[in-house]
């Protein structure tokens, strides 16, 4: 297959919306098709992400930038990407409805708006130089999805939307109603054109039918090739436990307050723990650290190279997970499976009947609590046994398989069969 791949975030720039399109880019290619990618050019996030296709296959697009205002106040675009990840959740009310309302306004459908225009022009080039088979279109950025339906009225190549989150049914959806009435309309015009939808999981995929095409669920992974041997896996002191957190945190769906609370018992009942966290926005953490007094324990630094997040998440004893607090399902994040790779327990903060608590629990792979002494009485047991044996290692239990390329797999079948039916027609 010729395939266009159309994703705002793309290798080598870090940030967890590129791990995914680069993955999967990197499979097709060694699968043998031609993958080209239409990417964004120097968008604000450090470099650490290996590129896995040749380099003379990512097309960047530049664009211009809707937040240039609010940037340009805050000290410049690199500037804010840089500290974001210790900014204060608790700024005035005037000035979070301020930028709420900013976005609502301007984000048409999100920040990533001035990249629309270049990207379609030079997709236009790009395919323009071969012939293609088909335009495949991941988002978030949801302006993707406008780049790809373009290309596809201008060519009739069929296209497929993959969505890993969701746009106007998305969990944090968060404009006023008028906004999400006009976001429900542009989605399902868009949408019209495409040829199938991708998503995540089953729950997604349920939601996603509403549109009448075919659904494929292809859930995330963890690579293999990125467990190699020469990836550092550091030594740890026997009597404490090293816990690390790889993200963002969402303090109005997280659980911070049971996770830190459950800290603090910990240390009163002879636990000693350090809490390494990486990541942006994550201050509201640190807050809930301050308020139960275990701020000592937390280690804060912005976004890492992947190897040294892969090297940290395996040097772990205890990888720490939020779950979303009202028990939504359908939530698979990356870090799931990425911490199912690493072999360490996994201790995930939020309610048991959700679909993910389930899922960790069944695999055999970690704890699911919800209250500070589960929490407590977990790492005092994960204590107890690092003090025994040196190291916590976790194997998903048989018939649970977190790679990507199972995954991958099936999307290429899928693809296939499509593109068979299309050249049928």
């Amino acid at each position: 297959m010729k395939i266009l791949l159309i994703s705002y975030y793309f290798p080598p720039y870090n940030t967890v919306g590129a791990v995914r399109p680069g993955k999967l880019a990197k499979y097709l290619h060694r699968q043998g098709h031609t993958v080209h990618v239409i990417s964004s050019h120097e968008p604000p996030f450090v470099k650490g992400l290996p590129l896995e296709i040749p380099e003379v296959q990512v097309h960047e697009a530049r664009g211009w930038s809707v937040n240039a205002p609010i940037q340009w106040l805050l000290g410049g675009r690199k500037k804010v990407a840089r500290e974001g990840y210790m900014q204060s959740g608790s700024r005035s009310g005037w000035l979070q409805r301020i930028g709420a309302w900013y976005k609502t306004l301007l984000h048409w459908p999100d920040a990533e708006i001035g990249w629309v225009g270049s990207a379609t022009a030079l997709g236009r080039e790009v395919l323009a130089s071969t012939d293609f088979d088909l335009i495949y279109v991941t988002s978030p950025s949801f302006s993707a999805l406008r780049v790809g339906h373009n290309l596809a009225a201008g060519t009739g190549i069929p296209w497929v939307a993959e969505f890993r989150d969701l746009w106007s049914d998305n969990h944090s959806y968060s404009h006023p109603a008028w906004r999400l009435y006009l976001d429900r309309m542009w989605e399902k015009n868009l949408l019209k054109s495409a040829s199938a939808l991708v998503t995540i999981s089953s729950p997604f995929a349920e939601t996603l039918k509403r549109f009448g095409k075919p659904v494929w669920e292809i859930r995330n992974g963890f690579d293999p090739d990125d467990l190699i041997d020469d990836i550092p896996i550091m030594e740890t002191a026997r009597d404490t436990l090293e816990i690390v957190y790889t993200g963002s945190v969402y303090p109005e769906h997280h659980d911070l307050a049971s996770f830190c609370a459950g800290l603090a018992s910990f240390r009163t009942q002879g636990g000693k723990a350090r809490v390494n966290v990486v990541g942006r926005n994550v201050a509201p953490l640190l807050e809930a650290a301050k308020t139960w007094k275990v701020d000592d324990w937390m280690v804060f630094q912005p976004t890492v190279a992947r190897r040294q997040a892969i090297s940290m998440q395996r040097s772990a004893d205890v990888l720490l997970l939020f779950l979303w607090s009202d028990g939504n399902s359908g939530i698979y994040t990356t870090k799931l499976f990425e911490y199912a790779g690493a072999g360490r327990p996994i201790l995930a903060i939020g309610p048991h009947r959700c679909d993910v608590g389930a899922w960790i629990e069944d695999a055999n792979i970690g704890a699911v609590v919800s209250d500070a002494q589960g929490i407590a009485n977990n790492l005092l047991a994960w204590q107890k046994s690092k003090a025994l044996t040196g190291r916590l290692e976790t194997t998903p239990t048989p018939g649970h398989d977190f790679t990507r390329d199972t995954q991958f797999a099936k999307l290429e079948t899928a693809l296939e069969t499509l593109l068979a039916a299309v050249r049928k027609q």
